[in-house]
């Protein structure tokens, strides 16, 4: 896992900690686990990103039930028309049922929490994307079944809950990393573009939690980062010129 960036970033020891984690630098191993991902069909790793044209990665079977969780993926979208397209997901295997942080499939632009038949999604209601570079999106699903989403994260949209939280059963379910659905030999939903990073917590990260992973990635910058940049700079220019 990479660390984190700057003397004025989170440092690593006060993170949450992932229960798996795809950090795409040369291979599709679970740098936490024993999930180590399977590409199928069309994609490649470059520049430690999981580029994927047409593919997706499916990881083995879950080690222990996952009920209350959070969902996390650094992604770089090729083309904002793409429509229902999955950046992480936890599934039953075979896809049946299924949680997905995924794009732009009810209303133009948005993310959304998928599930089979939208039956645990409502609308979250949050800006439609206009970033073609890389943002990381968050979802946590809590144990009452409210789902809250994050964007960069920043709070996205407003909370939902429409139904009871599933629990995906050990032996019986695994993720899916660039597709909303699916298993080996068909998938719906697959991402274009550029997965940087996807990660899986076993709780309901808090909004600073939430934030500071997100901000852990060594190319990420937060407003506040910008503003200490811009005001070191202005304090050495007005130190040169005293």
């Amino acid at each position: 896992m990479r660390e984190a960036r700057g003397e004025d970033a989170t440092t690593t020891s006060t993170l949450p900690a992932p229960i798996a984690a795809w950090e795409f630098e040369g291979d599709l191993d679970d740098a936490i686990g024993s999930l180590h991902g399977e590409l199928i069909g069309a994609g490649r790793l470059e520049d430690g990103a999981l580029v994927l044209e047409g593919g997706w990665v499916l990881t083995p079977p879950l080690p222990r039930d996952l009920g209350a969780r959070t969902l996390e993926a650094r992604v770089r979208l090729d083309g904002l028309d793409q429509r229902g397209s999955g950046l992480v997901t936890v599934q039953q295997l075979q896809g049946g049922v299924f949680d997905s942080i995924v794009f732009n499939e009810r209303r133009p632009g948005e993310w959304l929490a998928g599930s089979e038949f939208f039956n645990r999604t409502d609308d979250l209601r949050g800006p439609p994307e206009r970033e073609q570079g890389f943002v990381v999106l968050t979802m946590t699903y809590a144990e009452d079944g409210t789902i809250t989403a994050y964007r960069n994260g920043a709070p996205y949209g407003a909370p939902t809950r429409k139904s009871e939280l599933v629990t995906y059963e050990a032996g019986r379910s695994q993720f899916l990393l660039g597709g909303r659905h699916g298993s080996r030999t068909g998938m719906a939903g697959a991402l274009r573009g550029a997965l940087d990073h996807a990660r899986v917590f076993d709780r309901v990260l808090t909004p600073d939690e939430v934030a500071a992973s997100a901000a852990s990635d060594p190319d990420f910058v937060t407003r506040q980062d910008a503003l200490i940049a811009l005001d070191r700079k202005s304090t050495r220019l007005n130190s040169s010129h005293a």
